[in-house]
């Protein structure tokens, strides 16, 4: 598969990551830790058909996964990436205060998104202690995360959400960085004194 192909087929599934992270985003922003609470139903929910998918299959899910499931995810745990996705922020929003939780989203959704098209697109440069990413695409995390981030947390607190988040997904450990990510930049923001 050419290079272009592979950036052609991951291009609905970020754009589903970054308007999902959007829009939770801002709902944490207006609503706080319930929405915590409803991502956390959601994906127990999504969990529910991904199991009854594995038994036989859901005719109005097929098409849902065929565009947004990686194929390796679909044969072990259908929908994989959304349920751990809607788990992990869930869990930063009932945990984290919503200006912290919010930051930690937000990277989630447009720097986890920019670095995956922009590294797969133009990846070049491996990441010495990672080379499975490139600095282009930590690069492109950084950018759009703290371009997001700006929207609504002070330009300090941007930045560092930003390059935390960048660094956090370049960290070669076994954990899926739809958990880390969420999770570790609302940690720092919080230890920092972001509140909200």
């Amino acid at each position: 598969m050419s290079r272009f192909e592979r950036v052609q087929k991951e291009i609905p599934r970020q754009l589903y990551h970054l308007v999902n992270g959007l829009v939770i985003t801002w709902a944490t922003l207006q609503w706080g830790r319930p929405v915590g609470a409803v991502l956390l139903a959601l994906s127990g929910l999504g969990l529910w058909l991904s199991l009854r998918y594995r038994e036989r299959e859901v005719p109005y899910l097929e098409p849902l996964l065929r565009l947004l499931d990686r194929p390796e995810d679909r044969n072990r745990l259908p929908g994989k990436g959304a349920i751990l996705y809607g788990a992990a922020v869930g869990t930063t929003v009932l945990l984290f205060p919503s200006l912290a939780a919010a930051g930690g989203v937000a990277a989630l959704a447009a720097g986890d998104s920019a670095s995956t098209v922009v590294g797969r697109a133009f990846g070049e440069h491996p990441l010495p202690w990672n080379a499975r990413l490139s600095i282009e695409g930590s690069s492109a995390f950084a950018a759009a995360a703290f371009l997001l981030s700006m929207l609504f947390l002070p330009v300090g607190y941007a930045l560092l959400s930003a390059v935390a988040g960048a660094l956090i997904e370049t960290i070669p450990w076994r954990v899926d960085d739809n958990i880390s990510i969420p999770l570790g930049v609302a940690l720092l923001l919080r230890l920092v004194g972001m509140g909200g």
